[in-house]
């Protein structure tokens, strides 16, 4: 830093942008092509946006080997401090229930309660070129979106064996 340069300081991040948060959750969504629990969409955002955190993660034997193929670079090699997951969650909650809420009352997703709120993707919802940069990201995207959303996902997200429990988060942050 003292050589003029700013070297790896971020003026913005995507973790504190509601319209970024709304895009990645539109791509969760999109390549998942069903409905998927409010609380697994948290979880699988914080991810998307943060790959480097699942090295933090407990996983099942399974899923090991399809991780380690992603070849994430761990966090000590793609930031200077990378807080702790906990925290990360808890300051990406705001945005993603902005991001959330917007998309609801844009008529882009649905929320359906049954046994948990589950969101849903409205069909024709989501304008044309959104929808193409959305598909975009996806296919970009496609190895780790097919990790966390077909695997990962998998386990769920509650109870003793599922992503809350394994990635040490409570369900509910204040």
């Amino acid at each position: 830093m003292s050589d003029g340069t700013t070297g790896k300081l971020r003026f913005w991040h995507p973790s504190q942008d509601a319209y970024h948060c709304a895009f990645r959750i539109l791509m969760l969504l999109r390549h998942s092509g069903k409905e998927i629990s409010e609380d697994m969409i948290r979880l699988l955002d914080l991810w998307l946006l943060y790959p480097q955190l699942l090295h933090r993660l407990s996983k099942p034997a399974r899923l090991k080997e399809d991780f380690d193929s992603l070849k994430v670079e761990k966090p000590q090699h793609s930031f200077l401090k990378l807080p702790s997951t906990y925290v990360l969650f808890r300051d990406v909650r705001v945005y993603q229930t902005i991001a959330l809420r917007e998309l609801e009352a844009r008529s882009i997703l649905r929320y359906e309660h049954r046994q948990g709120a589950m969101v849903k993707l409205v069909d024709g919802s989501v304008p044309t070129g959104l929808m193409e940069r959305v598909d975009a990201g996806c296919q970009n995207n496609h190895r780790l979106l097919k990790f966390l959303v077909e695997d990962l996902a998998s386990l769920g997200a509650l109870g003793s064996d599922g992503l809350y429990h394994r990635a040490r988060l409570p369900r509910r942050i204040v």
